[in-house]
């Protein structure tokens, strides 16, 4: 058995970002959907828009308003969203070409769950 090794440095912030590209459908209610373009983020809430956000990649979750308890880390990466009177970190659980979950990093247990349109 080896040890496990801290990671030090996250994955490239850039591809991290290309991921996160495009429409999601969230899986638990269907009215709502997310469009990523670039860095920004729009909250859609049955075809209307219901916000606009800019969101700013985190690969380590190093950000002083990502810091999290360690303990509650499992794996995965972060991403701060800034809206217009508010910053929020948001935990991302997981990523693909399919599927998006991620979660407050103040309460990871409010994950929210999308897939790929």
């Amino acid at each position: 058995k080896s040890a496990e090794i801290p990671q030090t440095t996250g994955p490239d912030a850039s591809d991290l970002l290309k991921t996160l590209q495009g429409k999601w459908q969230n899986e638990q209610d269907p009215t709502y959907t997310l469009e990523i373009l670039d860095t920004k983020m729009r909250h859609i809430h049955s075809g209307q828009p219901a916000m606009e956000t800019d969101i700013e990649v985190d690969g380590n979750c190093s950000s002083q308003l990502c810091a999290i308890d360690s303990s509650a880390i499992v794996d995965g990466w972060c991403f701060v969203e800034k809206g217009p009177s508010s910053m929020e970190c948001m935990f991302v659980l997981t990523c693909d070409k399919t599927r998006l979950k991620y979660a407050p990093a103040a309460a990871l247990n409010l994950a929210l769950m999308f897939k790929k349109l």
